[in-house]
């Protein structure tokens, strides 16, 4: 598994799967201000709404069948 700052990829020998957001995606403006819900006491917390993309693709062959067709 590999986690990066814009999505994360995880695989094995046979089946692999990406789930990221674009850069190019704006991200909302930092709030520094204390947050709470409609009674005024209760923390709330901040929450993004990213546009994932997901793709998972099962993987076929060996190595060496890879290696042979170049």
């Amino acid at each position: 598994k590999i986690c990066g700052d814009r999505g994360t990829l995880r695989a094995t020998v046979t089946h692999i799967d990406w789930k990221y957001f674009e850069e190019t995606q704006p991200l909302p403006p930092l709030d520094f201000h204390f947050i709470t819900k409609e009674d005024g006491i209760t923390p709330a917390y901040c929450s993004e709404k990213l546009i994932w993309h997901e793709f998972s693709e099962d993987l076929n062959g060996t190595a060496f069948d890879v290696l042979s067709d170049l």
